[in-house]
């Protein structure tokens, strides 16, 4: 039973209170030993997209130094928010990923087992959902396989503008927020008002991650204590996801097969209109040097322009 998972928070070079910042995260990230004591057996991660954490820490770091606040007046404060970074994961075990790809390698990379190629489609559809979500904000994309579960961390920061950076465009929730105003209407609106936008923009990020992803995958948006269902209701909803998840598959193959067919007619409609010109201009000289010694050759290419065109409707 299985079901997605999606999440992503937002950090600052500088924290005021116990949180993470942005230094700290991208050294979990890179498996540094002082931020990896959770992990047994650490492994450097794989690098699926962009540059590494530590490279765009660097990037961020250069920015935040010649930075201005929202006003463009003043120095951005210590604790602006300047790195989102997020999890996926999908429900596999790392040492099933870890053995599947041994196997697969030593199969001279023939045979891939079920686990490795509901692997490889979860990460490209995860890439490619992420791309289009965040665009070229998108910065790092590493693979962890070293903790019970897969799962692959992102971070997405905004280039210097004008001078002044922020999140605008890449935290939804904030954006949400933010939509309110800063004005006395806003402050009026409490907070109920801000939690409210905060969870609609949340939600929609789920919905867009499960269309994406989790559907593909025959994973059910939320769990079953989130819902309240019982455990028969849920295996029962997890059952039709699967079921979907195989219909669109086999619906993608249906239809990567009728493209590949359109392509091979395409190609041999070409090929026959080339090979027709060729036998009318054969026939063409043919009569035209007045060369009647043959006629049954004369007959042959004429017979063979006109099985041609009845095959090509002309």
């Amino acid at each position: 039973m299985a079901y997605q998972f999606a999440h992503y928070e937002t950090y600052a070079m500088h924290s005021r209170t116990n949180r993470s910042t942005a230094r700290g995260v991208i050294a979990e990230a890179e498996r540094v030993p002082t931020h990896s004591k959770h992990v047994t057996q650490p492994k450097a991660p794989k690098l699926l997209h962009g540059c590494m954490p530590s490279e765009l820490l660097r990037e961020i770091e250069c920015d935040v130094a010649i930075a201005k606040d929202r006003t463009g007046k003043k120095k951005l404060p210590k604790d602006a928010q300047i790195l989102l970074a997020g999890v996926v994961s999908m429900p596999l075990e790392s040492q099933e990923l870890l053995d599947a790809h041994a196997a697969y390698v030593r199969s001279g990379k023939k045979e891939r087992s079920e686990a490795l190629r509901q692997y490889q489609k979860w990460q490209k559809l995860t890439l490619a959902w992420l791309k289009q979500t965040y665009g070229d904000a998108l910065r790092s994309v590493v693979l962890h396989y070293d903790e019970k579960q897969v799962h692959l961390h992102y971070y997405c920061a905004n280039r210097l503008t004008g001078g002044t950076l922020n999140l605008d465009g890449l935290d939804v929730a904030g954006d949400a927020e933010r939509s309110l105003g800063l004005g006395r209407k806003a402050r009026n609106a409490g907070g109920a008002a801000r939690k409210k936008v905060r969870a609609e923009a949340l939600t929609a990020f789920q919905e867009s991650f499960n269309q994406a992803v989790g559907l593909a995958m025959g994973w059910a948006r939320l769990g079953p204590r989130k819902r309240r269902m019982s455990r028969a209701d849920w295996k029962q909803e997890q059952l039709v996801a699967e079921k979907l998840a195989s219909a669109m598959e086999q619906a993608t193959q249906a239809r990567d097969q009728l493209e590949a067919s359109r392509e091979i007619n395409n190609d041999l409609r070409q090929w026959s209109g080339s090979k027709l010109a060729e036998l009318q201009a054969a026939l063409d000289r043919f009569l035209a040097t007045g060369e009647r010694a043959a006629p049954e050759e004369a007959q042959a290419v004429s017979a063979q322009i006109s099985t041609l065109r009845r095959k090509l409707g002309i």
